[in-house]
């Protein structure tokens, strides 16, 4: 396993109750969360003008312009943790900012944070991430792994953190960005053993609310579940608002989630193995709700397009898999950098959104500039970069990060704390 970074992040341990924990994040990224509380709004990214001014960004506002989705708000903070709502007090308290916006921003109400705080401006094209699951006859030992590509602008990266949570209710470990909405995570593990990849997926507007769930759920699973089938009724009960791929693991099996707000498959296969790959759905339940946000100045970029290479990049996962089986941690490395390509086996050139071999977007991707700015402020791609790789290895508490693309970064490893 290689283990020397491209560059290093911080690591940031965090302890004490729920309150301290957030009261000490809340210090830590006082500057970044007063200054992004500036710029939060909300409203359907479809439709423009319906975003308030970020000073309105308020229960009071909320209740005027989102009258069918407040109730839904108010069902879905009855059901956050207790100790997630006072984490997001203590982080109001230690950064300086309302707690009412604090709460909306770190709950499952649609939030944005629009480049530059300017409502409406142009963002890069999802084509998003994609990972894997193995375990059983897909592994040497059969023990279970989890890993997968996240894909954004590399600013993205910059606004990202190692953080350790440990006090009396949890213990784990997780990749986690900086923003207001940060009780959710990437990927991460706890000290059950239970592990999990996230890879968000864009839905259609009659499911709208992915921006403020999909990550929350995740980081909750870390906290709360001992297992994987208590992580699966997790996954269940919550309120389902935004679409993603979840790779999901304990130290005795895996399994591939896909879900489209309150429509949810989970995929357990028979050889031990899948994979996934943003913004393609895969199972008949959830694939019909897949939507993707075209850029509409690039003219070899759309819907079609972006779809086909999601299709593209699942079947090449399933290729280098029957290549490389069983699949042991050393492997792992070379298939998260991959740059094959259409005419290496079962993928051909026929198929639309095909790579060319040695192409920069296959499984590891570099991207394409575009016009226009980046969700986070960046400049956009019209095909994300891989910002970092993820490998789990649950029944050994390992977990590992290549911070940059897959394919030259090293996987630097950490676990969850004692």
């Amino acid at each position: 396993m290689r283990n020397q970074p491209s560059f290093l992040h911080e690591i940031i341990d965090l302890s004490g109750s729920p309150y301290e924990i957030g009261f000490q994040r809340g210090k830590m990224f006082k500057e970044r969360l007063q200054r992004d509380m500036k710029k939060l709004t909300f409203g359907n990214p479809y439709y423009a003008d319906t975003w308030p001014k970020p000073e309105d960004y308020n229960l009071d506002t909320i209740k005027e312009r989102a009258p069918g989705l407040y109730p839904e708000w108010e069902k879905a903070l009855e059901k956050t943790p207790e100790w997630l709502r006072e984490e997001c007090r203590g982080q109001a308290d230690g950064a300086g900012v309302p707690y009412e916006k604090m709460i909306l921003a770190g709950s499952w109400f649609p939030v944005i944070l629009p480049p530059g705080g300017e409502p409406g401006a142009p963002t890069g094209p999802e084509d998003d991430c994609n990972g894997f699951i193995a375990y059983g006859k897909a592994t040497v030992d059969g023990k279970p792994l989890v890993g997968g590509n996240g894909e954004t602008d590399h600013e993205s990266l910059r606004h990202m953190a190692i953080i350790r949570y440990k006090n009396d209710k949890y213990n784990n470990f997780v990749l986690q960005n900086k923003s207001p909405q940060y009780p959710g995570t990437q990927c991460g593990i706890n000290d059950k053993g239970v592990c999990l990849f996230g890879s968000g997926v864009s839905i259609k507007p009659e499911i709208f609310g992915d921006y403020g769930y999909r990550g929350i759920i995740r980081r909750i699973v870390l906290q709360e579940a001992n297992n994987i089938d208590e992580a699966i009724d997790l996954f269940k009960q919550g309120p389902l608002m935004g679409g993603q791929h979840i790779y999901l693991a304990d130290k005795k099996r895996a399994v591939h989630i896909e879900y489209a707000g309150r429509n949810i498959a989970v995929i357990d296969p028979e050889n031990g193995f899948d994979a996934g790959a943003s913004p393609y759905f895969s199972t008949p339940k959830t694939q019909e709700w897949c939507n993707v946000i075209s850029d509409n100045t690039d003219p070899e970029y759309g819907y079609h397009v972006a779809k086909a290479r999601g299709l593209f990049r699942m079947e090449r996962w399933h290729e280098l898999f029957e290549m490389h089986k069983p699949l042991s941690i050393d492997k792992i490395p070379t298939l998260l950098g991959d740059h094959g390509g259409r005419g290496t086996g079962i993928v051909q050139e026929h198929i639309e959104g095909a790579c060319p071999q040695g192409s920069d977007y296959t499984i590891c991707v570099h991207g394409k500039r575009s016009r226009g700015t980046g969700s986070t402020g960046g400049t956009a791609t019209s095909f994300h970069s891989s910002s970092f790789g993820n490998i789990s290895q649950p029944d050994k508490l390992k977990f590992w990060v290549a911070f940059g693309n897959s394919c030259e970064a090293g996987f630097v490893p950490f676990k969850p704390p004692k």
